[in-house]
Order: structure tokens, then sequence, then C-alpha cells
């Protein structure tokens, strides 16, 4: 999914991941874990890899492998 690196778009972002992750089938408490970390990824992408007078886009893909493990 592609995003515009924007903090106002932070929020979608987020959803996107725990309806990813919530699809897999993680817990409540699991998909909080994963909203932690990710968001604090996030949001240093959105700060500092664009300049001010250059933004770009964010993509993010979220799969589970064959042993369990979420990526995004």
């Amino acid at each position: 999914m592609k995003f515009k690196a924007l903090l106002e778009q932070l929020h979608t972002m987020m959803d996107y991941i725990s309806r990813e992750a919530k699809e897999t089938g993680f817990s409540e408490h699991e998909i909080q874990q994963i909203q932690l970390a990710t968001e604090e990824a996030l949001t240093n992408v959105i700060k500092y890899a664009y300049s001010d007078a250059e933004k770009g886009v964010v993509f993010i893909d979220c799969e589970q492998d064959k042993s369990g493990m979420f990526m995004i």
C-alpha cells in the first residue's frame, strides 16, 4: 500500500497495519505491540527521510511467513 510521507497520514498507515495484523490472527495485545514499534519507525521515516522541500511516499506491505513471523 502506498501512502504520502506525511505525519497526517500516520493514523491511516497504522490502521492499515493493525487491520492486516488482525486479519492474520494476532491478539489485541500483540497488535498494540506491533503498533508501538511501527509508529516509531514510521514517524522517523516521515520526519527524517525527506527534506522539507521534498515530500515522498511510504510503501507498506504486511505478510506472515511460514514460521508465523509478521513482516511489515
